[in-house]
Formats: C-alpha cells, sequence, structure tokens
C-alpha cells in the first residue's frame, strides 16, 4: 500500500513539473503551428502579383489631415485570421485572429469583437498573451512612445504610432471602447504571470495605403463614411461564460481518462512483469503524448493568470 501511495504521488509530482514545462515551451509548440497555417491562410487573401487588387495612394498628410481608413466590413468567425501586426522594436511578427476567448489567443494576438476590425475608422483594439502561447506582448513595456506599429490586411497597410503605456484594471471597458480617433489599442495581463491589471498601449493612425479593388476608387479621406457604433466589450480576455461543456472540456476529460487507462494498464503490468522498466519505457512515449494533449485542452480553460 505504501508502495502504491508513493508511486502516485510520484506520478503527481512528475505531471506538476511537466505541466510548468508544458506552459512555456509547449503552448508555443502549439501556437507556431497555429500561426503557420494562419500566416498560409491570410497570405491568400493578400493583393499580390496577378491578385485582383492593387494598392492604393499611401494617405499621410500634414498635421491636422486624417489618413484615409478601410470601409466597414463584415465581422470574421471567431479564430480566423483579420490582419498582421508588426512591431520591429520587439521583433513581433504574428497573424491576430477574431476574438479573444482563451481560445482564440491560443491561436496569436486576438482583435476585441464590438471594436472596428484593423483599419476602420475609430478604435481598434487587440488582446493578447504575455508568458505563454509564444507570449506576442511579452515586451509590450518595451514599446517606446513614437514606436511605429503596423497592422496589414486583405484591404491595406495602417500605420499606427504608439503613445505611453498605461495600466488598467480588467472591469475598465472604456479603454476599448471609441474614443473619437482613429486608434489602436493593445492588452494584456500585468504584471507577467498575472492578471491582476491589464497593460495598455494606445497608439495613433498616421499613415495608410489602402488595396483598391478593380474599378473602384479610393474615397478621400476627409469624405469616409462613419462606421455604426459598436459595443465595446469588457477587455478580459481569457474569460468564457458558458452553460454547457465547451469542446476543450470535453477534450480535457477525454485525454484525462486516456492518460489515466495508460498509467492504470502500464502500473499492473510493471508488477507481473519481470523486466518493470522495460515497461516504463514502452508506456512512456504514449502517456507522453496523451499528457500533451491533456495539457492541451486543460490549459484554455484556466483562469487568466499568466
Amino acid at each position: 500500500m505504501a508502495a502504491a501511495i508513493g508511486w502516485v504521488a510520484s506520478m503527481a509530482g512528475l505531471v506538476l513539473v511537466t505541466f510548468v514545462a508544458f506552459q512555456w515551451w509547449g503552448t508555443g509548440l502549439l501556437a507556431a503551428h497555429s500561426q503557420a497555417r494562419l500566416r498560409v491562410q491570410i497570405a491568400r487573401s493578400m493583393p499580390v502579383r496577378g491578385r485582383p487588387h492593387e494598392r492604393g495612394p499611401h494617405q499621410r498628410g500634414p498635421a491636422g489631415s486624417v489618413p484615409a481608413t478601410a470601409p466597414v466590413a463584415a465581422t470574421p468567425a471567431p479564430g480566423q485570421p483579420v490582419a498582421t501586426i508588426d512591431i520591429p522594436s520587439i521583433h513581433l511578427d504574428m497573424v491576430v485572429v477574431q476574438g479573444v476567448d482563451a481560445s482564440d489567443l491560443a491561436l496569436g494576438p486576438g482583435h476585441y469583437p464590438g471594436t472596428p476590425l484593423p483599419g476602420e475608422a475609430g478604435n481598434v483594439a487587440i488582446a493578447g498573451h504575455r508568458t505563454t502561447y509564444l507570449h506576442p506582448f511579452y515586451d509590450l513595456t518595451a514599446v517606446r512612445a513614437g514606436t511605429q506599429i503596423v497592422l496589414t490586411s486583405d484591404r491595406g497597410v495602417f500605420v499606427y504610432v504608439a503613445g505611453p503605456a498605461s495600466v488598467a484594471p480588467p472591469s475598465d471597458v472604456a479603454v476599448v471602447g471609441p474614443d473619437g480617433a482613429d486608434t489602436l489599442t493593445l492588452t494584456t495581463c500585468n504584471p507577467r504571470y498575472s492578471a491582476a491589471t491589464r497593460l495598455v498601449l494606445r497608439a495613433s493612425l498616421v499613415s495608410s495605403q489602402l488595396f483598391i479593388p478593380p474599378g473602384a476608387h479610393s474615397a478621400p479621406a476627409a469624405r469616409r463614411p462613419t462606421p455604426p457604433p459598436r459595443t465595446a466589450p469588457a477587455p478580459r480576455s481569457h474569460d468564457r461564460v458558458t452553460t454547457s461543456p465547451s469542446p476543450t472540456l470535453l477534450a480535457a476529460v477525454g485525454w484525462g481518462a486516456v492518460l489515466v487507462g495508460i498509467v492504470a494498464i502500464a502500473w499492473l503490468w510493471s508488477r507481473r512483469a519481470k523486466k518493470s522498466g522495460l515497461v516504463v519505457l514502452l508506456a512512456a512515449v504514449p502517456a507522453a503524448a496523451a499528457l500533451f494533449f491533456f495539457y492541451a485542452a486543460l490549459s484554455p480553460l484556466l483562469p487568466a493568470s499568466y
């Protein structure tokens, strides 16, 4: 009995250690795989040579002028790519997806539903992880005022210039709400490894270059249509409200059951086998695979603390 308790305790300790390792490296592998797929997906929609789009005039005027913005478009489905974000000063170049649920942010930075899409008039809001899933906003505090942030979508290239960063409570809806200007707001957990507050970086649109379909003409900046009002969501990027078990929860339960089954079979087999070490080696590969997929399904269900 004592041996069994010691064996279970050892396994529990191993699971805890490997879970920490998964948060550091495993989530990055998952996000990198997703980003590679999203990069191919968004590249297909970008206007390139041979595609039926062309670049419009580069809109940048003297002080007081307003760069052109993209017309209001339909919102993509959750998890679908909406643009790329490029901040050279912190070596960030990733695909932004639609949505800020935990499952969306596991793919990359997420666009807040209810806010303008990249390049549209108003306050474009994007959230991102700070310490897991390739930690896109890990160095957001290193983005100095005046730094360029470039968003590129299938409708154009939009350059924003960062202002100073600030800190806000997670319940502060105003940070992603309209502010009467064409801006970009980036939010992430603060401080690192905690969701006690939100780090907020606001940037202003300074130039744009629209992709124009054949036969269409870019509207003058002063006459661009005003987008309809959108309801700004609260900046709680990891929370999800649901009334039924989510696919992620069911996957976590399923992979957990598979893992327990593999471990139980290996333990029983090792008690009867003459070479218990060989049993452990044979069970290690399927157990490690089941553990990895269990962690992958479990991580999005955890509270926002990293």
